[in-house]
C-alpha cells in the first residue's frame, strides 16, 4: 500500500493495562501494580518502505525502544522491544493500528519483564510532513 510509505510520528499516553483473567484465578502479582510506574505521555516515529517494512522508535514514559514490522493491506502491525532489555521496567509488546483517512489509528500495549507491569495506551499516527 503506497500510501503507507514515509515518515510517521505520534504520541501516546500509557495507562494501567488490563488483562482479562479467569474470574477464579487471583492476580496478586498485578494486583500489587500501583499503576504509577511507566505511565504517562511518550511518542512513536515510524518509517514505513514502499515494501511495508516497519522500523520505528518508541520513547517516553513506557523507556527507549525499538519497533519492527510489517504494513499491509490496511493494517500496521509492530513489535516493541526495549533498547535496554535489562533495566527492570524494559517494556516489550505490540503496537497495532489501521490506516484510515491518512492517519494511522491503533493502540500499544506492553508489559515489563516480568509481566507484572502492564500497560496500554491508543495512538495516532500521523505522516511527518517533508519540508
Amino acid at each position: 500500500n503506497p500510501s503507507f510509505q514515509g515518515e510517521w510520528e505520534g504520541s501516546y499516553n500509557a495507562k494501567k493495562g488490563s488483562v482479562a483473567l479467569p474470574s477464579s484465578v487471583k492476580d496478586k502479582v498485578r494486583s500489587a501494580d500501583d499503576g504509577k510506574k511507566a505511565v504517562g505521555g511518550g511518542n512513536v516515529t515510524l518509517s514505513i518502505s514502499a515494501e511495508g517494512e516497519l522500523v520505528g522508535k518508541l520513547e517516553g514514559a513506557l523507556g527507549k525502544a525499538s519497533l519492527r514490522g510489517k504494513a499491509e493491506g490496511t493494517m500496521v502491525r509492530a513489535s516493541i522491544f526495549p533498547d535496554d532489555p535489562t533495566d527492570a521496567l524494559a517494556m516489550t509488546g505490540v503496537l497495532v493500528g489501521v490506516l484510515k483517512e491518512g492517519v494511522i489509528a491503533g493502540e500499544i500495549r506492553v508489559a515489563g519483564p516480568d509481566a507484572s507491569v502492564v500497560r496500554e495506551s491508543p495512538i495516532e499516527l500521523r505522516k511527518k510532513d517533508l519540508k
